[in-house]
């Protein structure tokens, strides 16, 4: 990132490539220093659980009051159809949705009983409900009917091979019927169509931009009104401004931390290791979907970091 960023803008852009490369990296290697092991990932994901429900009740405040009480940004940022889009803590309501979703896979995963499960998703769902961020809520929807379709299956081997082979079918189906693929997508995943064409047209725009600097990428300012106003996609952030290697290395840097390694370990008879292996590889692959109509900064791409690095961990355990 730091690279490509000196390579189209110059030595100018290194605090912000900088700042954006720590964001993501200082999360991973946090992770894969303090949280390798089942005791220091329960300690994890007890202090997620206690940080998931301040941040809902915070939210709630938000509701109840009419306006983002520990947020800054503008009140019409906050607003959707006339109601307040609470944001918690986060400096977006679609982050703190996307939070919300993410952290449901963890908890449906390390909670032993259907009570807590249930309690667990339900304050998830609100605080989804009050961002009103649709991304969150499609992300809500995959992670439950995800984790359902694992429960009812899991006494059978072959439910992820079919699993995969309909989502793969599904794609296929998706880029063969459609005229615009994405266009069907994004009109999917947002509540307004008007704002599923505008995502279109920004990533036909941004395309162009792409393909006049594809290896080191364009740089932070396009001279547009569409790409400076704002990207809602990181995939698409981070071809502008660093190039689509640096694209593909970051896909394949989440795929690998969840990629089956093929070989037996000590630690893959472990339920309780093999069930948080499942979560966290939910919480990578929203975050990867979500990234197609979400750009992630800050708070979100050290929790992406964080994420990645435990799922890394939990592979890890596997090849002792």
């Amino acid at each position: 990132m730091i690279v490509a960023s000196v390579g189209s803008v110059g030595a100018s852009a290194i605090p912000t490539a900088g700042g954006d490369a720590l964001d993501f990296l200082g999360g991973y290697l946090i992770a894969r220093a303090y949280f390798f092991g089942p005791p220091a990932l329960d300690t994890f994901v007890r202090v997620l659980k206690v940080l998931v429900i301040i941040v809902v009740m915070v939210a709630v405040a938000d509701s109840l009051t009419g306006h983002m009480i520990t947020n800054n940004a503008p009140e019409k940022s906050g607003l959707r159809d006339g109601w307040v889009r609470a944001a918690s803590t986060f400096s977006h309501p679609i982050f703190f949705g996307v939070f919300c979703a993410l952290t449901a896979a963890v908890l449906l995963y390390w909670q032993k009983t259907l009570l807590s499960r249930s309690v667990a998703a339900g304050v998830c769902l609100l605080g989804c409900i009050l961002s009103l961020s649709s991304a969150a809520l499609m992300a809500f929807s995959i992670i439950v009917a995800a984790f359902m379709y694992d429960q009812l299956l899991r006494l059978y081997s072959w439910r992820w091979s079919a699993f995969w082979i309909a989502v793969g079918t599904l794609m296929l189906a998706v880029l063969v019927v459609t005229a615009h693929p994405l266009n069907w997508v994004f009109s999917h995943l947002t509540f307004n169509p008007q704002t599923a064409f505008y995502r279109v047209m920004v990533w036909d725009v941004a395309s162009a931009y792409i393909a006049q600097s594809p290896v080191i990428g364009y740089g932070y300012q396009f001279n547009d009104v569409n790409l400076d106003n704002t990207v809602d996609s990181i995939w698409l952030v981070l071809s502008l401004r660093f190039g689509v290697p640096m694209l593909v290395l970051f896909f394949l840097t989440n795929v690998a931390a969840f990629f089956p390694s093929g070989r037996d370990s000590k630690g893959a008879d472990d339920v309780h290791l093999d069930q948080m292996r499942r979560a966290f590889t939910l919480v990578l692959l929203m975050f990867m979907f979500t990234g197609l109509t979400v750009h992630f900064w800050k708070s979100m791409l050290t929790f992406w970091g964080l994420c990645l690095g435990v799922r890394a961990s939990l592979r890890e355990l596997t090849n002792h």
